[in-house]
């Protein structure tokens, strides 16, 4: 309990968290990451109430074999955790931004930047109430942000469909697909700056029915939405 990991410069491997709470990672340069190590901040297994700020996140190298060469990872059910201002750049290979998996639940992602990744932001399996809020995604290769991409073929929701999530005041430049969404239930879409959305066909079908609800409406999003940044 409460490590503080503050204003150093860390290389080829990144700062990997399991199994503990109450921490803090800021103010520090993380890059040059070797392949196949992992993330530039990795916070695993059940790690609570940790504080990500003002860190500086950059090359990673390409693993194409093992997806998590990544920026700033929250996975394994770790909640409660607050990943806020920092600045993320150059993820090689099919590596994200930010990225949220396998149950990680009631994390705040706000005031980040992520450029030239593979997927800026990434809400993937399982998660919980995360909220991503003021987010700026520019210029990343496939996607400004995700949310369960993967789960684009289901025609109902499962476990692994997140859940409650909001996104809230969010902005996307440069990328060809400013937002993908393959599966989500029971979440809000509120003021993002997208200027093209893609849904699977599977969370079309069921959109209306899991409770999702895009700036006030409970029908699908248009592909180009009007934006509107009231409230940011």
């Amino acid at each position: 309990d409460g490590v503080k990991i503050l204003y150093n410069r860390i290389t080829r491997r990144g700062v990997f968290i399991a199994g503990a709470r109450r921490g803090w990672v800021l103010g520090n340069d993380i890059g040059q990451i070797d392949c196949g190590t992992g993330a530039g901040v990795w916070i695993n297994a059940f790690s609570d109430f940790w504080y990500v700020h003002g860190n500086f996140v950059h090359h990673t190298a390409a693993s194409q074999k093992h997806f998590m060469s990544e920026g700033i990872r929250l996975g394994r059910a770790s909640m409660y955790n607050t990943i806020e201002s920092n600045v993320v750049q150059e993820m090689g290979g099919l590596g994200r931004g930010i990225t949220t998996d396998v149950q990680a639940g009631w994390n705040l992602i706000r005031w980040n930047r992520v450029s030239r990744a593979e997927i800026g932001y990434s809400e993937q399996a399982g998660g919980w109430g995360n909220r991503w809020i003021g987010n700026v995604s520019e210029s990343n290769r496939k996607y400004g942000f995700a949310m369960f991409s993967q789960g684009g073929k289901l025609q109902q929701p499962t476990d692994d469909v997140p859940n409650l999530i909001q996104m809230t005041c969010n902005e996307a430049r440069g990328e060809k697909i400013a937002l993908r969404i393959g599966g989500a239930q029971r979440s809000r879409f509120t003021s993002n700056g997208f200027s093209l959305v893609k849904l699977g066909d599977g969370v079309k079908s069921y959109w209306k029915s899991a409770g999702n609800i895009w700036d006030g409406s409970s029908s699908l999003p248009p592909e180009r939405p009007r934006i509107s940044r009231n409230g940011c």
